[in-house]
Formats: structure tokens, sequence, C-alpha cells
């Protein structure tokens, strides 16, 4: 599902205390919706419609441009004031869960088109990467649709508000169809779920390459020493991590013990800290 929101600006940049949503577009196959409310501060209706319409299309991915960072957040802190429930994102009736620029939605996908944008080294040179800005960058079509997005209350249930989201729709869309194969065939050709390599860091597919050589070299294994080396593991050992003084010092000398269990018995050692 490719979708877009619009709130109401009025020359301030939007905050979800302050601005409702007064617009939400969204595309999955041949399914297109708008629901677009008729005042610029109540967005119960079209939240609730929004929803209705997720549950029932049922989609496994969620696109955006930007979406991780506004699109979704905003319409999280939207559901809240307006009391409706944030597990309707999901399939098992949790909530969104945030860390760094991604978005965990158990049983989907929350696919930012502008996470893959930022590291594309092709479009060197381009002016910023606003969505509007890199289509034109890649005369993806001729019917981009511009307004000024700091008074969009003038535009409130307007013919001009809906093709503007429409517009925004069809180009997450085409973006979409250009950003999301190159993960999908990583995904495929390293045989990684989806949902990881959508969250990958930029280190993550030479770890995986590397990790995968070692086992096969059997200097790494998915089995525990234990189970690697059975003959030994009477000889197993473990150490003990604890705090031994608790609590905030200031202005005083610190002691504390680092207790480790090496093979030849165990190691003490005396750190002082002066805070």
């Amino acid at each position: 599902m490719h979708f877009d929101i619009e709130t109401d600006t009025t020359g301030i940049f939007p905050t979800p205390d302050r601005n409702a949503v007064i617009a939400i577009g969204c595309a999955i196959g041949d399914q297109k919706k708008l629901f677009v409310s008729e005042t610029y501060d109540d967005d119960k209706k079209i939240i609730e419609d929004f929803f209705k319409f997720i549950k029932y299309t049922d989609p496994d991915i969620f696109s955006g441009y930007n979406t991780n960072k506004f699109d979704i957040p905003y319409l999280l802190e939207r559901m809240k004031i307006n009391n409706i429930s944030p597990n309707l994102w999901s399939r098992t009736e949790s909530e969104p869960q945030f860390y760094n620029n991604n978005v965990y939605i158990d049983g989907r996908i929350s696919f930012d088109i502008y996470n893959e944008v930022v590291k594309d080294q092709t479009i060197y040179g381009i002016k910023n990467r606003r969505m509007k800005t890199l289509a034109k960058w890649l005369n993806l079509n001729d019917d981009i649709v511009e307004v000024d997005p700091s008074q969009m209350r003038n535009l409130v249930n307007t013919k001009d508000l809906r093709e503007y989201l429409k517009s925004d729709v069809r180009i997450t869309e085409a973006l979409f169809n250009i950003y999301f194969k190159n993960v999908l065939t990583l995904a495929e050709m390293n045989k990684i779920p989806l949902n990881i390599m959508v969250d990958a860091s930029a280190s993550f597919l030479p770890r995986i390459i590397h990790g995968r050589a070692f086992k096969k070299l059997n200097i790494i294994a998915d089995k525990n020493n234990g189970e690697r080396y059975p003959k030994h593991i009477h000889k197993k050992q473990g150490a003990l991590v604890d705090t031994f003084k608790h609590g905030l010092y200031l202005n005083e000398g610190l002691s504390f013990q680092k207790q480790g269990f090496g093979a030849r018995g165990i190691v003490y050692q005396q750190f002082e800290y002066d805070l």
C-alpha cells in the first residue's frame, strides 16, 4: 500500500498536537482511495476510514516517502488524540515500534523510500532529496502537481487538494517500483528475510557474506560450544558479572572489582575512578 498524508498548516511546520490530518491518499494494486476531511481541525473520521480500508485490503507492505519519520509518527499521535487504537497498524494487535530510522509493525513491513534515496549515489548533484525534486530528476511523469505546502488550510476539501494528493501517491508508487526492486533482489539473492533486508544497515550484507564464509571454514558456527565440542562439556566454565556498589557518586573515588573466570582460575583486578 502506497500512502501519503496532508496536514493542516498556516505557515508554521505542522505538529500533531496542533494540526490535524486533512487528507490521506493511498493505492494498493488497482484500488485507489482518497480520504478527505471537510474541516481543518477534525480528522477522526478519515483516520478511521483509512484503517478500515487497511483492514479490508490487508497489505503486506506500507510504502511512502519519509513515512518512518513523519507520516506514521504523525498519524500515531493523531490516533491517540482521537482515541483510536494504534494497534490497527499491525496484524497482531501491537503498537508500532521505532528504532533509528525504522518502524517495526508486526506482520507488515514499513518501506520508507527516503531511506533508500539517501543511499543512492546515482543522483549525485541533485538539488535536494524531496520527493517531487527526485521525481523531476528521474523524469517519472508529467503530471506533478505543485501547491504551497505552507498554506494547506486554504485547500481543505478542495479539488486542488485531491489532485495534489493523487499526484503524490502516483509518485510514491513510481519511486517504490524503482527502489524496492533493489532491496527485494538482495534479499532473494542472499536468502535473507525481506523485513530484515529492508531495515538493514550498510554493513549488514558484508557481515552476512563473511559470516557464511567463516561458517564453511568452521571458524564460526550456529551451534553453542557444548554442541560443537561435546567431549569438553565437563570443562565448561562461566563468569559472574555484578554491580558491587550502587548509586550515583559525585566528587569521590569509586572502587569496584572486575571478576573474570579464566582457564587457570579466578582473576581479580582493582580499578580506581575519580568522578
